[in-house]
């Protein structure tokens, strides 16, 4: 049975959410830093009256690239925050800034990663355009127990 994927890019690493995990994907938002948070967290933006986290996909995915950076004046932004709110728990929630969007696609279900892939953030892979693509587990981005290193956690699908 296929399964829905928002197919996205962040620091260098194409991967794949499933649909039932991101409520909305919204405009690059305004960030307002928090002093004394981790790197991967760009800091707080407000959405709907709400102060909501905004994450660095590039840092948290990546493979240790730079996130793209924010236009210059007048320029347009292509990175996008995807809010991220798993099934069944809406106290967890947050922006995962994602550096592009590139499809909506009915892909398979999610196949094991290969053991050198394997990492706290992934529950496998999907195939798209028949590559391989890293599947993100969205619960598991939130937990950010899982994100302590506060440095890049790589995936190579």
């Amino acid at each position: 049975m296929a399964s829905s994927y928002l197919l996205a890019r962040a620091g260098g690493v194409r991967f794949a959410i499933e649909l039932t995990g991101v409520a909305e994907v919204l405009p690059s938002p305004d960030v307002a830093r928090v002093p004394g948070t981790p790197p991967f967290v760009l800091g707080v933006t407000a959405l709907r009256g709400r102060l909501t986290v905004v994450l660095s996909g590039a840092l948290l995915l990546g493979t240790g690239g730079t996130p793209a950076p924010a236009p210059a004046s007048g320029g347009r932004d292509h990175r996008r925050g995807l809010r991220l709110h798993p099934p069944g728990l809406p106290e967890l929630d947050a922006l995962l800034l994602a550096d592009g969007v590139d499809d909506l696609a009915a892909l398979g279900e999610p196949e094991p990663l290969p053991a050198a892939s394997r990492g706290p953030l992934w529950c496998g892979c999907v195939r798209a355009g028949g590559e391989p693509v890293a599947v993100l587990d969205v619960t598991a981005l939130l937990d950010l127990r899982h994100a302590r290193s506060g440095g890049a956690l790589p995936v190579d699908a």
